[in-house]
């Protein structure tokens, strides 16, 4: 009963992290867009500039996976979770504090939050595979209404803190609820959630009994006990062959296991990844820019700042229903290509053509309400199906090549849309390129699912 205690309280506690962190980057990044304006008047730059800028802080927390990979090491989760908070903290207080001579010093202290970002980012999700396992999709799921929440509420907040405060206030506020994550970092459970002792795991479902060595560590100071057992072992000789031979056979098998774990690559031996690895690039392309220019692009279509801001909190609210259907689908068991890939892919390009209608507040809340649906959806999918198409062995890698390779998307991405409006002057083009290349995703979804469905080893259902 105690074991089931702890496991849940390592559960809540790995919940908890996951919420924060969660909540805190998404809706930093969007609220980027309320002083995206300011920041091009005050140091006469283009949207080029300052997109890719303000993407460093989404793309150093992805591309800062290796990095995770790397400080492991070292270090547990739990530690690398608090140092991240500390960094992630130290940008915004940066900011707060030190007068910005130059737009280079945007770009170091993006990166140092978002770093601190990537190692809060890689520890929770870890954590919550080894938590949650099996409902591992339905947990991450239902985390991520934090990220959209994020999305409504934190740029609301940054623009009240901003025009009533100036922009030190409003960094300082940022960087002290950043802070928060180190606190919640102890929370996390100080060890590793895998399994003890395999020996006595393995002896355990075989219905074996301890052997001396076993006995004796177990219990030290009991040689009693453990001179017992090894003459009563030294007799049951029928036993010591039985024994020998579970013995070579578990080895045995572990060592065809190894084998064909090495044998199997990443991409060559799980396929269905490949399609997962692409749909998680793809987030990281459309969300980078989605966040960072969709208050400039209200902006330009006529609407003030404060209604602009509007967009965001129904791009929040669609990528909160988002949540919801990704919950449905998986403790429905109906999660699959069709319905988790090509169905939000073919979403968020539909709802850029209600843009092509009409340019008033309706028409542009609808597609930030679409695409926020269509882009959480996206989101959540491409990492809750990742350890379904994985063997154990890949999972960590695939995690860590995933969020390196989605963060140099949201960097491409965010600089490719900032580098069409400074030449083209128009927000829908670079908006319209993004939709374009969704629906191309979609239907690269749509006949990998006609051709995977009859195929016991996929994901799809």
């Amino acid at each position: 009963m105690e074991r089931n205690e702890v496991t849940r309280l390592a559960k809540a506690n790995t919940f908890v992290a996951r919420l924060l962190c969660k909540f805190l980057f998404s809706g930093s990044v969007k609220a980027y867009g309320v002083i995206l304006t300011t920041f091009l008047d005050d140091f006469k730059t283009t949207h080029f500039i300052l997109g890719c800028s303000f993407a460093l802080q989404m793309s150093s927390c992805n591309m800062a996976s290796p990095l995770v990979k790397f400080l492991r090491r070292f270090a547990e989760y739990k530690t690398l979770y608090m140092f991240g908070g500390m960094l992630a903290a130290a940008g915004y207080f940066c900011r707060a504090i030190f007068p910005m001579n130059g737009i280079w010093e945007l770009f170091i202290y993006s990166a140092i939050t978002g770093i601190g970002f990537g190692l809060c980012n890689i520890s929770s999700v870890v954590y919550m595979e080894r938590a949650f396992r099996d409902s591992f999709p339905t947990a991450y799921s239902i985390s991520l209404f934090a990220a959209y929440f994020g999305i409504a509420i934190l740029p609301l907040l940054s623009e009240y803190l901003f025009k009533s405060f100036g922009i030190r206030v409003d960094m300082t506020v940022f960087g002290a609820l950043c802070f928060m994550l180190v606190p919640v970092g102890l929370i996390l459970p100080s060890k590793e959630l895998k399994s003890s002792d395999k020996a006595q795991q393995r002896r355990s479902e075989e219905h074996l009994p301890l052997t001396a060595e076993e006995m004796t560590r177990r219990n030290p100071n009991n040689n009693t006990a453990s001179s017992s057992i090894m003459d009563q072992n030294r007799e049951l000789s029928g036993y010591d062959r039985q024994r020998e031979t579970v013995s070579t056979k578990l080895e045995s098998t572990e060592n065809l296991l190894e084998e064909k774990r090495l044998n199997h690559p990443l991409f060559s031996g799980h396929p269905d990844f490949l399609l997962v690895w692409a749909i998680a690039t793809m987030y990281g392309l459309t969300l980078s820019s989605w966040a960072i220019f969709l208050i400039p692009f209200g902006e330009s279509a006529g609407l003030d700042s404060s209604t602009a801001v509007l967009m965001s909190f129904c791009g929040g609210i669609g990528g909160v229903l988002g949540d919801l259907y990704c919950i449905c689908i998986f403790y429905k068991g109906l999660g699959n290509i069709l319905s988790g890939l090509a169905l939000p892919s073919f979403l968020v390009f539909l709802s850029f053509i209600v843009t092509l209608i009409s340019s008033e507040f309706p028409a542009l809340a609808l597609y930030s309400f679409i695409s926020g649906f269509g882009i959480a959806v996206q989101g959540i999918v491409s990492t809750s199906f990742t350890p379904s198409t994985l063997c154990d062995d890949h999972f960590e890698v695939a995690i860590v090549l995933s969020c390196f390779t989605e963060g140099i998307a949201a960097q491409l991405g965010s600089g490719l849309t900032g580098a069409l409006i400074d030449i083209t002057g128009s927000f829908s083009l670079a908006f319209g390129l993004l939709s374009v290349l969704n629906l191309f995703l979609s239907v690269v979804s749509l006949i990998w699912w006609i051709v995977r469905k009859n195929s016991t080893n996929s994901f799809s259902s």
